[in-house]
């Protein structure tokens, strides 16, 4: 494989004590590896002290990659949490989503939706009209991997975003709401401090609510809501962990 074909994917996971307390993830050229690697361990530092962090490297064959679009975003200031999940839940139903699956799935990041309490790795992955859930590890998740937005782009996004933590959650859910069977995905940070999440989807964009959630809480995630009867687990999910995917602010909708 030569140069100008080779991407890389390096991925940084941060914990403390067990806790995951920083994570990030490229996805770039080949020429531009050893500066992402600096970069996410940078980020690993910051995390302070304590913490233990892991790299994951990983050669991608430019062939491999695929383009989804990036959403459209817009922002929706609510007077609090209270009134923010009022809000999501109305968008929600506008895209076909139950009023038991929003509810049961707020209540899940309201909680921790591990099964046994607290923050989950991955994601929970919801039928948008019964509230069952379908991933097959609920202890996990479905984690969301492998995939970036070009650097040039990136740039332009922060410069005219609310910062990194937006940018990341808008790449991940642009991949994830370009899976066919997905309705939407909802959700927030469980960093105590960072308030906004959002809900997504293909019909709607990228819809931010500030706040999402109440101050302090340690308790969040994300929950893709998808039509039962389309979501075919293995090869979903292996479109969403482990296929290469740009996401793309040129990419032809």
């Amino acid at each position: 494989m030569d140069d100008a074909s080779r991407w890389t994917s390096v991925r940084m996971r941060a914990s403390r004590d067990g806790r995951h307390v920083s994570g990030a993830e490229r996805l770039v050229p080949f020429a531009d590896s050893a500066r992402t690697l600096i970069e996410l361990l940078a980020r690993a530092e910051a995390a302070g002290d304590g913490r233990r962090a892991v790299l994951n490297v990983e050669d991608i064959a430019a062939e491999r990659i695929a383009s989804v679009p990036s959403l459209a975003v817009r922002t929706v200031t609510a007077r609090d949490h209270v009134a923010g999940q009022r809000l999501a839940r109305a968008t929600l139903r506008g895209l076909g989503v139950s009023d038991v699956a929003s509810r049961t799935a707020l209540d899940l990041l309201n909680a921790g939706p591990r099964p046994t309490g607290g923050a989950m790795r991955g994601a929970v992955v919801m039928d948008h009209l019964t509230g069952g859930r379908l991933e097959p590890d609920p202890e996990r998740g479905v984690r969301v991997s492998r995939v970036d937005m070009r650097s040039d782009e990136r740039a332009r996004v922060l410069a005219e975003g609310p910062g990194a933590r937006y940018l990341d959650a808008l790449i991940l859910a642009s991949k994830v709401v370009a899976l066919g069977c997905v309705v939407a995905d909802l959700g927030w940070s469980d960093d105590p401090t960072y308030l906004p999440g959002y809900v997504a989807s293909t019909a709607g964009g990228y819809v931010r609510f500030t706040p999402l959630k109440p101050p302090g809480s340690p308790h969040g995630g994300r929950v893709y809501f998808v039509r039962g009867d389309e979501f075919e687990a293995p090869q979903d999910i292996e479109f969403l962990e482990r296929r290469p995917t740009l996401v793309s602010l040129e990419c032809p909708t």
